[in-house]
């Protein structure tokens, strides 16, 4: 009995000093002071175009709400449950070995969404509302899919095939911790989310506030509700409290080999 309580405590150990050094990683990213609401505009019948129309004119009360320093919105945030969304890509000039995975995982953003995040541009520019569904296809890479994909040379300008279109490259952000925080560098990509987006991928709204953080909570459900009553907000939280997902693996193992322990 004492050998495996001993076996089990040592083991709990392990894990909480594993979750320890997991939660002082930092993401890349400022999660803090930023609250999340995620929606389902499918189910509310909305189209793509309803839904770019909504959600500028939703961004704009919100600006104008006190206490509410930026606002921007993406369909995949970062170290959450969902896993984010990948697309198969086809890079100009690369040839792929063998066996390559070439399926990169990717964001797509609203104009404003590097800077609310607090995510680095090392080269080119962000989006903005010059690119529309009818202007010039264009993403932004991350460092590790420069790496990857360009081995140092610059990529600005260089295209990129997804969706069956090319996409030119005009930025590149520094790396961030995507799926897990304990994650080595892997190759991401951002597109301006009024190019690309489809109802059925949902869509998450961020606000950096300035004031508690339940006030700016409370603004995203009132102005939502004020334009349109039927559409439903869940998920509503702190992302700071959303990135934990990434680290529930660890928190379960050190609580399960705990009780373990006790009960040896």
């Amino acid at each position: 009995e004492v050998a495996l309580a001993v076996v089990a405590l040592v083991g709990a150990g392990l894990f909480l000093k594993s979750f320890q050094q997991a939660r002082a990683i930092h993401p890349g990213f400022a999660p803090e002071g930023v609250a999340l609401a995620r929606s389902d505009f499918s189910s509310a019948g909305f189209n793509a175009q309803q839904i770019d129309s909504f959600c500028r004119r939703l961004r704009q009360r919100l600006e104008q709400t006190p206490g509410i320093a930026a606002v921007s919105y993406d369909d995949s945030p970062p170290l959450g449950f969902y896993g984010g969304n990948w697309e198969p890509l086809e890079v100009e000039g690369y040839v792929p070995g063998r066996s390559e995975n070439m399926k990169i995982y990717r964001d797509m953003v609203a104009p404003g969404y590097f800077d609310l995040m607090n995510i680095p541009l090392l080269a080119g520019r962000e989006f903005d509302l010059r690119d529309d569904p009818t202007s010039l296809k264009v993403m932004i890479v991350n460092q590790e899919f420069v790496r990857r994909f360009f081995a140092g040379r610059d990529p600005i300008g260089h295209k990129v095939r997804g969706w069956g279109e090319w996409f030119t490259i005009v930025g590149v952000a520094k790396n961030i911790k995507y799926h897990s925080l304990t994650e080595s560098p892997q190759p991401f990509f951002y597109i301006p989310i009024r190019q690309i987006y489809r109802p059925e991928y949902g869509l998450t709204l961020h606000v950096r506030t300035a004031g508690p953080m339940a006030d700016a909570m409370a603004s995203i459900r009132r102005e939502t509700a004020a334009m349109d009553p039927a559409l439903m907000i869940f998920d509503s939280m702190p992302l700071s409290e959303y990135i934990s997902a990434s680290l529930y693996g660890q928190k379960i193992g050190a609580v399960l080999l705990n009780v373990l322990g006790a009960v040896a």
